[in-house]
Parts: C-alpha cells; structure tokens; sequence
C-alpha cells in the first residue's frame, strides 16, 4: 500500500510538473502612435481561445490564427508543447507572429501579439529571434517581448530581455533571458513590433516579412522533479524490502 501511495504520487507529481497550457491569443494594432484596435475578420474571434472560433489546428494547447490590417497579412502560432514524448521533460510555451504585406512610407504600424494561459515555472531562458526579409529595403522594424503580471492579453509589464532595436531586411537578431520576477502564474506572453515604412513620401514597402519567434524551456526541472520522486519511491520500495527480511 506505501508502493502504491508512492506510485500515485509520482504520477501526480509527473503530471503537475509538465503541465502547461496556451488558453487564448490575440493581435492589437496601433498606427502612427495612435490607439491600438483588436483585429477581427469576418469567421474569426479576437482573442482565439484553443479550438475555438477561428483557431486553424484542432490540436489541443496549439493555437493557430490569420488575421489582415491595411496590407498586412499577420499569422499568429501559439503553443504549449508538453515534450515529455521527447525525454525533454519539458512544457514549453512557444509563439511565432509572421508579418507579410506593405507599408506606406513615413507609417509606423505596431503589432502586439499575446497568448495567455502558461504555468510556471520554466527555469530555463527565453530565447527570442527577431528575423526581418523581404526583397525591398523601404522599412525597418524593431521588436519587445514582456509577461505579464497578470494573466490578461497584452499585459506589458515585465520585459523580458532587451529589446531589439530597429533593423532594416535582410537581418536577424536575438535576444532573450530569465523569466522576469513579477510575471504572475499563469501568465501572458507579449511580442511587440513595430515596422516603419522608410522609403521616399508617397512609396510603398510591398515586400514586407518580419518574423518574431520566443520559446521559453523549463531548464530541465521536470526531469530533476520526477527524479526527487523516484528517489522517494525507490526509498519506500528497500523499507519494504528491509521490513521483509
């Protein structure tokens, strides 16, 4: 029976220490330093909850959306891998936002995309990656990531890492680090962009394509946290075996 407490135990212990979960995402927009809007196409709710109204993957904890403002197309990539099919042991929250389309020149268009719903703690860093395309050179565009103190969408309070400044195609940057002390659990996640049309008055940026991907690992302490416990149950399997002989 002290086995079999222990088992569940270890079970229980498994499944809190992977557990992670992506429960919404949106997108809001500001133009030239003005308020910012929540996007909303026709077929899709903002924010997109998992497999709700909108979400393109019928995955669980994976939320894919497309949403389209003023020539740009914007494809959003949420999740919350739980890669213990992997021997990572790890519940890893993962967004991507990818920008494509045109700016005028002199418009500065910026782009927050938040998900909610992620447990801590990942022990690990945040890895960041800030990549800027396209095959014209009229625009630049820069990049911030924050959790939240809440788990609210577009909550910025914490930064995570330094910010990237303005980078003009072709180029990539990273950045990254902690997560931040004040970040709430659960928490959002925000990836802020900011692309500015630099080209000649009255031009167009036509080949736009910025994308901005985070992942944020749990360091490891899955497998250390399974391991504490099968310690513990390999302790309570040699008294049993002591108290036999």
């Amino acid at each position: 029976m002290i086995i079999a407490g222990a088992c569940s135990a270890v079970a229980a212990l498994a499944l809190a220490s992977t557990a992670s979960a992506i429960t919404s995402e949106g997108v809001e927009v500001s133009v030239n330093g003005g308020a910012f809007t929540t996007l909303a196409d026709a077929g899709t709710i903002n924010p997109v909850t998992d497999n709700g109204p909108g979400d393109l993957n019928p995955q669980v904890n994976v939320i894919r959306a497309l949403f389209n403002f003023d020539g740009l197309t914007i494809s959003l990539n949420g999740d919350a891998v739980d890669n213990t099919a992997t021997a990572q042991g790890t519940a890893t929250p993962i967004m991507t936002i990818v920008i494509q389309g045109s700016v005028a020149a002199g418009d500065t268009i910026e782009i927050r995309y938040s998900a909610n719903g992620f447990s801590l703690p990942p022990s690990g860093d945040a890895t960041v990656s800030h990549q800027v395309n396209g095959a014209g050179g009229d625009y630049m565009a820069s990049e911030a990531t924050y959790t939240g103190a809440t788990d609210n969408l577009y909550d910025i309070s914490n930064p995570l890492g330094a910010p990237i400044p303005s980078i003009g195609p072709v180029n990539t940057r990273f950045t990254g680090g902690p997560i931040p002390a004040g970040t709430s659990n659960p928490y959002s996640i925000t990836i802020d962009d900011i692309i500015t049309g630099t080209g000649a008055p009255g031009t167009m940026a036509n080949d736009i394509s910025v994308t901005t991907s985070l992942t944020v690992p749990d360091g490891g302490s899955t497998l250390l946290m399974l391991g504490s416990a099968l310690s513990v149950l390999g302790f309570y399997a040699f008294r049993r075996k002591a108290v036999k002989a």
